[in-house]
């Protein structure tokens, strides 16, 4: 049996969690089960271990080098040690070990982490390769920023590029050629809500820069279509929430997690919608209507992740029939 099991970290029981949700969409497209909570390794004879979303090579530890992690770290050893096998997703493996030795001065870091531990946890995180969703890609692949998992097909691999802007995206047509492999027969794109977020609102003329932007989004669709032979999904913008939101500093640019009230981000994203229905010449994927039309808090309250942030929650993915099937 192989299933999906948080490492550094727990994978979250919270269904709206952003965090959780990455793991999900992992877990269909490997079709396995996966271990929320603390790791559980019974019966199991590949791990396929989880870094969590927000991980780029640093270790978040909340609650220092302590007990919990000692005990993780060390169930995932014996693990291994008792015949098990082990791939992680999406990164390179760490050494956790070298990672965690400037903690054994810390007096709060749990004293079963000794140099000992750390330099044989190093040795069994050399032995560990690594699976990336492009090499599950098989005939039908998303791309897009973070908001690409909310609108997913079941099982379908993602292509994550966070933060990533339409702006940037078509700028070099390569970008995005490079990363469909041939025998891909179908493209969903989704980009654009960053732009909407903070980028245009900063534009002289915001509708112009807009329909500007779109009109090179379709005829970058276009060619796209020609030169890969594939077909093209593009995805809507997400819906505006409330104002009063809290996101996460990641999230932000120059200073704000949002530029231009929610009135006018709003105006601009229909706007946008209606020009992508009138003049994409490849198929429209739309998150519900009735959500455009939400007040922003009840959008927040029931549509969003939570506890806070820009995301979809995932009761209301595509995957899930955007929350009709709760």
């Amino acid at each position: 049996m192989k299933k999906i099991v948080g490492l550094s970290g727990t994978i979250p029981k919270n269904k709206y969690s952003h965090n959780a949700a990455y793991a999900k969409i992992w877990k269909d497209v490997l079709d396995i089960d996966m271990q929320f909570g603390e790791s559980d390794y019974t019966d199991l004879k590949v791990a396929c271990l989880y870094m969590g979303i927000s991980y780029s090579g640093a270790l978040n530890l909340f609650g220092g080098a302590d007990a919990k992690l000692w005990e993780r770290l060390n169930r995932w050893m014996n693990y291994l040690e008792g015949g098990g096998s082990s791939i992680i997703l999406d990164h390179e493996m760490p050494k956790l070990g070298t990672m965690l030795m400037s903690r054994l001065k810390n007096p709060k870091t749990y004293e079963k982490f000794n140099s000992d531990f750390l330099n044989k946890l190093d040795n069994f995180c050399e032995t560990i390769q690594t699976l990336t969703m492009r090499r599950m890609i098989k005939d039908h692949v998303v791309i897009g920023d973070s908001h690409s998992l909310s609108i997913a097909p079941k099982g379908i691999p993602v292509i994550r590029l966070d933060s990533k802007t339409l702006y940037g995206a078509i700028k070099d047509k390569n970008f995005i050629y490079d990363m469909i492999p041939d025998g891909v027969k179908k493209v969903t794109l989704m980009f654009g809500s960053v732009d909407i977020r903070h980028h245009i609102m900063r534009q002289e003329n915001p509708i112009q820069a807009a329909n500007s932007l779109w009109s090179n989004y379709f005829t970058f669709t276009e060619n796209l279509m020609n030169d890969k032979m594939v077909k093209v999904e593009l995805a809507t913008p997400v819906p505006v929430e409330s104002e009063s939101r809290k996101m996460a500093k990641t999230g932000w640019y120059k200073g704000t997690s949002f530029y231009g009230n929610r009135e006018s981000r709003l105006e601009i994203t229909k706007l946008v919608i209606e020009n992508m229905r009138k003049n994409a010449s490849c198929e429209i994927i739309e998150y519900p209507e009735h959500w455009y039309d939400m007040d922003g808090k009840q959008f927040e309250v029931e549509i969003m992740e939570r506890p806070k942030g820009v995301h979809i929650g995932y009761p209301n993915f595509r995957c899930n029939n955007f929350g009709y099937n709760n």
